[in-house]
């Protein structure tokens, strides 16, 4: 082998581990991109997903635990609670809310 061979084979590798290092910042990015929201959520045995009408949330997932307007929240015994945001009358977002009793609060400063 000569100089060439060996300095071409090392950009390859350059090449190749710059594109894995690629693709596991874009996984990483996509990955908790979807954490907050989810496509979908399980509700008593149901499938609830983006594009469902209210009327097909109440019948698999029953009465929300409270309502604001165009925003429901469902809290399961156990897990966090889940927001389901309307618009025209259908599924926009399904995102994760809080465990049961854990305020989203400012900390304040402690005397």
């Amino acid at each position: 082998m000569d100089g060439t061979a060996v300095s071409f084979n090392g950009i390859n590798r350059m090449k190749h581990t710059q594109q894995i290092g690629t693709l596991i910042t874009v996984t990483l990015l996509l990955t908790a991109a979807t954490a907050a929201t989810a496509d979908s959520m399980e509700c008593n045995g149901n499938l609830v997903s983006s594009g469902d009408s209210q009327s097909t949330v109440l019948e698999n997932c029953g009465e929300p635990t409270s309502r604001n307007g165009d925003q429901w929240t469902y809290q399961f015994e156990g897990s966090l609670s889940k927001i389901v945001t309307f618009g025209g009358g259908a599924v926009l977002t399904i995102t994760d809310g809080n465990f049961p009793g854990f305020q989203n609060t400012p900390f304040e400063n402690q005397p």
